[in-house]
C-alpha cells in the first residue's frame, strides 16, 4: 500500500513524496526545461524508475563497476567498529535502493540496540517494497519505515529524536552539482541536531591507486549494462510521455573531466532531426551526435571534502578507505 503523507503513518504503510509519480506536473516542467536548454539535459533522478532501478542493480553486478562492491566490503569490515562509534540510533538512509550494503551496519547495530528504527529513502517504490520484505524477514527486531521520494522531502519529514544517523552511500553525493551539494549540506545541517551523525560514502579521485582508465571502465563496461541504464532516460520518456525516439540507437557517452574531477554521462543523437514528445506537447530539434546530458559523478579528496563539511557545521569523527584506496567512508558529527 502506498499512502500519501509522511512517516507518522503506521508501519504497514509506505509514505510517498507527491512529486515523484509519473507523469506529474513537476516532472513535466523539469523535463521541458532540460530538453529545451542550449545544453540539453535530463534530470538524473528520472533514470531511477522501477525499470531504471533494476538496470542499475545490473550495473552494480558488473566486474567493472567497483564502487558498490568495494563499499560493501568496507562496510562489512567496519561494521563492529561503526556500531560502537554510532551507538543506539535511528538510521535514515538516503538513496537506499535494495539496502544491501546497509545490512552489515544494521546487523551490527541490531545486535546492540533492541529498538532500532531504519528509515530507507528511495525514489523507487517497488524497490522499497521488495527490500522491506527482505529486511523484516532478516532482522525481525528492526522496525522498517520506508519513504518513497527524494532525499530533500524525506529530510523535511523527519521528527525530533535523541540520536540519529543519516547514511548516504554509493558515491551519490558525486551526482550533485556544486549548488546542489550546498543545498544538501544546508538542509542536512538544519534537520540534524548537535551530536547527530552523518555517514558518507564517496569515490576517490584517480591517482596513484586508481587510473583514469580503470575509472572509465566502471561507466562504460564491456557488457553494456551502464549504457542500458543510461538509455532508460529515453525509454522512460517513450513509455510515459510518448517520445518517438528509439533508445538503442543513441550512443552512450562516458568521459572524465580532469579539471572538475567528474565523470560525465550523456546520450548522443544518431542523426539530425526532431523528436516529438506528445505528453510534453514538445518537439525537440537535435543534430547528429548532439548530446543529452544525464548524469555526473564527481570524485573527491578526503581532506578537501572533510574541510568543506567542517565549514558547514560538521566535524569529522573518522574516515576509512578500502585496501586499494579506491573509495572512502567518512563519519561526521553535527556540531
Amino acid at each position: 500500500m502506498v499512502a500519501r503523507g509522511n512517516w507518522r503513518y503506521p508501519m504497514s504503510t509506505l509514505s510517498r513524496e507527491l512529486d515523484s509519480p509519473a507523469p506529474s506536473h513537476s516532472w513535466s516542467a523539469l523535463l521541458r526545461a532540460g530538453l529545451l536548454a542550449d545544453r540539453k539535459e535530463i534530470p538524473t533522478p528520472w533514470l531511477y524508475d522501477g525499470a531504471g532501478s533494476r538496470l542499475y542493480e545490473a550495473v552494480t553486478r558488473t566486474a567493472e563497476y567497483y564502487l558498490g562492491r568495494v563499499e560493501t566490503e568496507l562496510l562489512a569490515r567496519l561494521r563492529a567498529e561503526l556500531a560502537v562509534l554510532v551507538g543506539g540510533v535511528e538510521v535514515v538512509e538516503l538513496g537506499s535502493g535494495a539496502s544491501v550494503k546497509t545490512m552489515h551496519l544494521l546487523e551490527a547495530l541490531g545486535a546492540r540496540e533492541r529498538r532500532l528504527v531504519y528509515r530507507p529513502v528511495d525514489v523507487s517504490g517497488p524497490v522499497l517494497v521488495r527490500s522491506r520484505r527482505v529486511l523484516e524477514r532478516t532482522f525481525p527486531g528492526i522496525r522498517v519505515h520506508p519513504f518513497e521520494g527524494t532525499h530533500d522531502v524525506a529530510l523535511s519529514h523527519l521528527e525530533p529524536v535523541e540520536q540519529r544517523l543519516v547514511v548516504f552511500l554509493g558515491g551519490t553525493l558525486g551526482n550533485f552539482s556544486d549548488a546542489e551539494q550546498e543545498r544538501f549540506a544546508a538542509h542536512l545541517a538544519k534537520v540534524l541536531a548537535p551530536g547527530h551523525l552523518f555517514l558518507l560514502g564517496f569515490d576517490l579521485r584517480p591517482g596513484t591507486c586508481k587510473s583514469v582508465e580503470r575509472l572509465l571502465d566502471a561507466y562504460d563496461d564491456g557488457s553494456g549494462a551502464m549504457a542500458r541504464f543510461n538509455r532508460n532516460a529515453l525509454g522512460r520518456l517513450a513509455r510515459e510521455y510518448g517520445a518517438d525516439w528509439h533508445p538503442p540507437e543513441w550512443r552512450h557517452v562516458a568521459r572524465y573531466d580532469r579539471v572538475t574531477h567528474r565523470i560525465e554521462l550523456a546520450l548522443a543523437s544518431p542523426r539530425t532531426g526532431q523528436i516529438r514528445i506528445p505528453g510534453l506537447d514538445l518537439a525537440v530539434p537535435v543534430r547528429q551526435d548532439e548530446e543529452i546530458h544525464t548524469a555526473i559523478s564527481r570524485k573527491f579528496d578526503t581532506g578537501d571534502l572533510a574541510a568543506w563539511f567542517e565549514a558547514r557545521g560538521f566535524r569529522l569523527r573518522a574516515s576509512w578507505t578500502d585496501d586499494r584506496g579506491w573509495i572512502a567512508l567518512a563519519l561526521f558529527e553535527r556540531v
